[in-house]
């Protein structure tokens, strides 16, 4: 009904009928395929609407949604690898224990009779099952190492998907916020727009060309954040701040993963109030010459922001392909704090 409603343009009906799905796919429990459908389809209806902010919220639903059903389709299979390997391993022990029966069959009929013949069928039954065994022994091995390479590599498959989306996730709220308030600054304060727009393209460009990369400069990443921070400034009429500490020496030398800095800071803003009397300062410094932490005051917001933690699992997932050493994110008695590893 929704994709006729959709059809004959009607997008307003089609958002109340996906609204339903929505509802009765959170009876049945998520994730589930009408869950992800009814988000595609709420996503599309408000976006042919004009109302993008509710478009994007669906569409970082659906993208949540279709996540967590991948996610769960995985396990299953590999939950189906396990039954598998369980019966390989079920079946050699049927055969063992059968071999090992016409082992004390054979040795009753060798007490029986002692000819040459008897002790010669022995011999080649022996052999003959001894060889069977040892084939079937071989197969299952082969398949068991066939399944678990397959299982390697559907995992691996899924972080890699983790981490395209992440490169590529640049937040649309903070693209229209900034045209907006570009718009309101050019009536008012022309050189302030300049200063605006250029640091707006410098953000987005590095956004662009860094996104396919693994690691850059500690520098590089630095000249990009303090470009983010000065809309951020600007959005937040100078509510928000920056500090770095960071000694210069490790800024060439030292290396992390693009845009970690920026989704660690947009972290912060979602999460935290701000005010003229309670800025929201977000600080940048490094422990030990091997490690980034990042670190603001615990100011949460009266009405908690919406969070799927996927932002910081996927900086974990991605870093967990360059380094052994691992990120780790928590809160204090007063701050949250994340320390991410420096590959120097």
């Amino acid at each position: 009904m929704a994709d006729m409603w959709m059809q004959q343009k009607r997008y307003d009906q089609a958002a109340r009928m996906c609204s339903s799905a929505m509802e009765i796919a959170k009876v049945i429990g998520s994730p589930n395929q009408i869950e992800v459908k009814a988000c595609h389809c709420l996503y599309t209806a408000f976006q042919k609407q004009g109302k993008h902010k509710q478009a994007l919220e669906y569409l970082e639903q659906f993208l949540t949604a279709k996540d967590s059903l991948q996610k769960n389709e995985t396990i299953q299979k590999l939950r189906q690898m396990e039954l598998e390997r369980q019966s390989v391993a079920d079946s050699l022990n049927r055969v063992e224990e059968k071999f090992r029966m016409e082992l004390a069959h054979q040795e009753a009929l060798r007490r029986k009779d002692r000819t040459v013949s008897v002790l010669t069928a022995i011999g080649l039954g022996v052999l003959a099952l001894a060889l069977a065994l040892w084939v079937l022994m071989l197969y299952f091995r082969r398949r068991s190492m066939r399944l678990q390479a397959r299982s390697d590599e559907l995992e691996k498959q899924q972080l890699l998907n983790e981490i395209a989306l992440l490169r590529t996730q640049v937040n649309p709220h903070f693209l229209f916020n900034s045209l907006s308030i570009l718009s309101s600054l050019v009536h008012v304060d022309a050189n302030l727009s300049e200063q605006f727009i250029e640091q707006l393209s410098r953000s987005y460009r590095y956004i662009l060309e860094q996104k396919e990369q693994s690691l850059v400069s500690l520098r590089t990443e630095l000249e990009f954040i303090r470009s983010y921070a000065f809309l951020l400034k600007i959005r937040f009429d100078n509510k928000f701040d920056l500090v770095v500490t960071l000694p210069e020496t490790l800024l060439d030398s030292c290396k992390i993963a693009p845009l970690t800095l920026q989704l660690l800071v947009e972290n912060a803003v979602k999460h935290n109030r701000m005010s003229e009397k309670e800025p929201l300062v977000v600080t940048v410094s490094v422990e030990n010459d091997d490690a980034l932490l990042v670190k603001n005051r615990l100011q949460p917001r009266t009405t908690a922001a919406i969070s799927t933690g996927v932002g910081l699992q996927n900086i974990a997932d991605r870093y967990a392909l360059l380094t052994n050493r691992t990120v780790w994110a928590g809160e204090t008695e007063s701050e949250f704090v994340v320390r991410v590893p420096l590959l120097c």
